[in-house]
């Protein structure tokens, strides 16, 4: 019998599927693809990719971070302010529109901290900037050890893939 024939014992049919026989897979004895340059210059693209986005996602939590805490100082200082524009002028045309003008601008700064919820984004775009740079810094490990020591190339390779697909659609906009 010849090394690629098959002996009936060894033939599957799935009649729920298919009525085609499932044949076992002749490259039993295929060898994992080896660790050459061109896969290293793909991690390393990767890598670079990863890092610039680490870094927007790193700009833009600190942008959140500042535009809450002006907010936020703000919706604290306005009614601060305005109280004590009620207590030096109690004129009748200013003790009038102060007040109401101090309400309206509070609950406008407090609208947007809560609407737009800054401090969440900030939170997040943080995360990821983590995340990227742990991608990054796995695959530097990774690439640190001699061929002979690292885990199998495609298995690394696929990992990183999907590791990075999950990254960019998850991610928040930058």
């Amino acid at each position: 019998m010849s090394k690629d024939a098959f002996s009936p014992s060894q033939v599957v049919i799935d009649t729920k599927y298919s009525t085609e026989p499932f044949l076992p897979s002749p490259d039993r004895d295929r060898s994992e693809l080896r660790w050459e340059g061109r896969e290293e210059k793909l991690l390393d693209t990767w890598c670079k990719d990863c890092i610039t986005l680490s870094e927007a996602h790193g700009r833009a939590g600190r942008f959140k971070k500042k535009v809450h805490t002006i907010l936020g100082a703000l919706s604290v200082m306005v009614p601060v302010i305005f109280t004590g524009l009620c207590q030096i002028h109690t004129e009748p045309p200013f003790s009038n529109t102060i007040p109401p003008l101090g309400f309206v601008c509070t609950g406008v700064l407090s609208g947007l901290l809560g609407f737009l919820s800054y401090e969440a984004g900030k939170e997040r775009h943080f995360q990821y900037e983590a995340k990227y740079q742990d991608f990054c810094t796995r695959v530097s490990a990774e690439l640190c050890k001699p061929r002979k020591d690292r885990v199998a190339c495609d298995v690394f390779l696929k990992e990183c893939e999907l590791q990075i697909c999950n990254l960019n659609t998850s991610a928040p906009d930058v």
